[in-house]
């Protein structure tokens, strides 16, 4: 997918039924949370997908019960995701995406974010895929220096 593509695609949709809560206006290097409240049981998965095309699964197949809240990622242990703009970027937006799904699903395809080192693949497509039969909710982050 090119660039003028992706950026066309890049939506937030909200789902009755699952709810993300994360700040639409980030500076870089700040760091965030991200709430997801589920209203149905299934498996729960969370993926960034950057301006740039590269994706980066957060968590997938979660059992999530019906009314779960929960943050991600651990506040207990970690900072909070850092929002992050590279070198040549003024701004950036970031899409989130939530799915809740009645069976796992397969996320080989995406590369799950280390805290060691960040390696991300570029499979957005792949994304709508996974969505068939799930409910989806996602939200737009506009990161600015």
């Amino acid at each position: 997918i090119n660039k003028s593509i992706l950026k066309k695609l890049f939506s937030s949709n909200i789902d009755s039924s699952l709810i993300l809560n994360i700040p639409k206006q980030l500076r870089h290097q700040e760091f965030y949370f991200i709430g997801i409240e589920s209203k149905k049981d299934g498996y729960l998965t969370l993926i960034q997908i950057y301006e740039n095309g590269e994706t980066a699964l957060l968590f997938s197949n979660k059992k999530a019960n019906n009314n779960i809240r929960l943050e991600y990622p651990n506040r207990n242990e970690y900072d909070g995701l850092e929002a992050y703009l590279n070198e040549s970027q003024t701004k950036a937006k970031d899409l989130t995406i939530a799915l809740i799904c009645k069976e796992k699903k397969d996320f080989s395809y995406f590369d799950n974010i280390s805290v060691y080192k960040e390696k991300y693949a570029k499979v957005y497509g792949k994304v709508f895929d996974m969505m068939s039969g799930c409910n989806v909710s996602s939200e737009i982050v506009e990161i600015k220096r």
